[in-house]
Formats: structure tokens, sequence, C-alpha cells
């Protein structure tokens, strides 16, 4: 965390108590771990956790799943080699950027596979389920990409009002 950003934060708190609002202990803790430098990494098994909360389908590593950073849609295939971005790691901290991702959850027995799946966007701090799936067959990626495109879409707008 750069000097810069350190005053930043500790403006905006200190605006707030000129405002009569107090900032929560937790905000005045992650602004004292990011001064030292100590800040914790969310661990995949943290961004299960937001996953569940927001998600009415399961979600997990349990079976199989996995999750996916989503960066776009390649239509010239139906399934999930569609959804474009990269795996991400099973262990250790989660290296997350700003963006959408894709939850696959294997539920059932070997016979009876179900897989579920959930497209959600992610900040760093809060989880933004987008669409659920439930036991997605053939065609589940295609269900995805109008949700995908907006996303992105909505991003783009964003950015461009931004540069005017």
């Amino acid at each position: 965390m750069t000097k810069e950003q350190i005053l930043k934060e500790l403006n905006l708190i200190k605006i707030d108590l000129k405002n009569e609002k107090s900032a929560s202990f937790e905000d005045v803790e992650k602004l004292m771990q990011r001064i030292k430098g100590e800040e914790k990494s969310p661990t995949v098994c943290d961004l299960f956790k937001k996953i569940k909360e927001k998600a009415t389908l399961s979600c997990g590593y349990y079976n199989g799943g996995w999750i996916k950073t989503v960066i776009g849609v390649n239509k010239k295939a139906t399934n999930g080699y569609s959804i474009t971005g990269d795996f991400v790691q099973k262990q250790g901290t989660f290296p997350y950027k700003d963006g959408l991702y894709l939850c696959c959850s294997i539920e059932g027995s070997r016979k009876n596979r179900e897989n579920n799946y959930i497209l959600f966007s992610f900040d760093g701090e809060k989880v933004e389920v987008i669409k659920e799936i439930e036991d997605g067959r053939r065609d589940w990626a295609v269900l995805l990409w109008e949700h995908i495109e907006n996303f992105y879409n909505i991003e783009n707008n964003i950015l461009n009002e931004d540069n005017n």
C-alpha cells in the first residue's frame, strides 16, 4: 500500500468522524494491517464462504469442483470451453482481481452427478451472484453467455464514461 493510499483512507475515516459517523473497529483494524503491510489475502476457502452466503446452490471443491476467472466468450464452442479465462488454484491465497468468476460444484454420487454453476462478480470484499444453473447439462455455458456479455458491456460503459 502506498503512502498516498494510506493517507486517502485516513482522510475518509476523518471525514466520516467529522460527519458524526463512527468508523467500525473492523475498518480501523484493516487499515492498521494495511499500514503495517500485514493485510491477510483471502484464501479460496474464504471465497467459497462468501459465495455460500449469497448463492442458493452449493459451491465447493469437495467432489472436484473449480473456480475460473471469466474474461469473455468464444462462440466457436458451445460447451465450457466457450467461457474464456483461467482456473484458480485450489490451495493458498486467492490472487483475485475485481471481475467475473465462475464456480462449478459437483454434487451427487458417481452415477448421478449434478454440476451446479454459479456466475458471480467479486471485488475483493463482496460477492454478487449473477446467475445460477442447477444440474447444468450440455447447454449450460450457452445459458451464461448473455450474462457475461452484459457484465462486460456494463463495465466498458462505466470505463468509457470515466474517460469522458
